[in-house]
């Protein structure tokens, strides 16, 4: 099958690939349609933007099929991680947790961080608000995305990689 767009097209010479995408050469459209006729495969446009007319010759519709899949998979967002941390946490743990934020950070999660103020912990508001930047601080290759949340019992920090 010759799709119909290149047969309005027809083009003098065309750059023929197979279905791994590998160069066959530039031929002429004739001789493009009798090399897809004996393979017994589709021949179809690619692009007719570049110098020479880029065609294919293989399965069409497994063509659009992994076209469309792609095209999906680009739209899709990578998940949020969230980390939650607690105010009377200990400093291995904060190291721990450090380590697991730079690891979502490098693989392009973006990543949550969380603070929970818990009861007589709110009295002391400051010292839970420096105990969280020194935490955020010990997390490298990180930028925020949007500014510090903060509430009388929740901190959030939101983080993306460099």
């Amino acid at each position: 099958m010759i799709q119909k767009e290149l047969l309005r097209l027809k083009p003098d010479k065309v750059l023929v690939t197979d279905e791994e995408g590998k160069k066959i050469g530039v031929l002429s459209f004739d001789e493009a349609i009798k090399l897809a006729e004996e393979q017994n495969k589709d021949l179809f446009l690619i692009t007719d933007k570049a110098p020479v007319v880029v065609v294919r010759i293989g399965d069409y519709k497994k063509y659009l099929y992994l076209k469309e899949k792609k095209k999906k998979e680009v739209k899709k967002p990578k998940e949020m991680k969230t980390v939650r941390i607690g105010v009377n946490e200990a400093q291995a743990d904060l190291e721990r947790k450090a380590k697991m934020i730079e690891k979502f950070l490098s693989e392009g999660y973006p990543v949550e961080v969380r603070m929970f103020i818990k009861g007589r912990q709110q009295i002391h508001h400051d010292f839970v608000k420096e105990r969280f930047q020194k935490f955020l601080d010990m997390i490298q290759n990180k930028k925020l995305t949007q500014p510090i949340k903060d509430t009388q019992n929740l901190i959030i920090a939101y983080l993306a990689k460099l």
